[in-house]
């Protein structure tokens, strides 16, 4: 089915056939690759940041989940810090991420410290980079 849709591509003009990828050519290649290089990148890049903008923003968007499901719509620092995640507390949400981030090695427990790993000090390096390029700030 998919030699099908090469060969008909190929019979149109819009592609080339040769080894390798395939080659947009004739009438409107260059509209062609200018498209697919921007749907690539969105993809690409509209993923990377939508997973950034997640685990950046998370955390607040549970704060506001918490407080619009409760029943006055609105809750203390205490209640909230008690409350956290359905009623779980930040004590849990807390327990959680570290349980995450040693499951995937990004971490150790070491004589009662949490010390990150090599794998560990690169992503925070990468997302580091990425927050600076960005100009996201972080609070100190």
């Amino acid at each position: 089915m998919f030699d099908k849709r090469i060969d008909g591509l190929v019979s149109t003009g819009l592609v080339e056939e040769r080894e390798g990828p395939l080659v947009a050519t004739g009438k409107g290649a260059r509209t062609a690759r200018v498209f697919g290089l921007f749907v690539h990148a969105a993809l690409f890049f509209g993923g990377w940041l939508q997973v950034y903008n997640l685990a950046e923003r998370g955390f607040s968007l549970r704060i506001l989940i918490d407080i619009d499901e409760s029943p006055g719509r609105a809750l203390s620092p205490e209640e909230e810090e008690a409350g956290y995640g359905g009623g779980l507390g930040m004590g849990w949400m807390l327990d959680k991420r570290i349980e995450g981030l040693l499951s995937t090695r990004l971490m150790v427990e070491r004589d009662g410290s949490l010390l990150a790993t090599h794998k560990g000090v690169r992503v925070a390096r990468l997302f580091g980079g990425l927050r600076a390029f960005l100009q996201i700030d972080t609070p100190q």
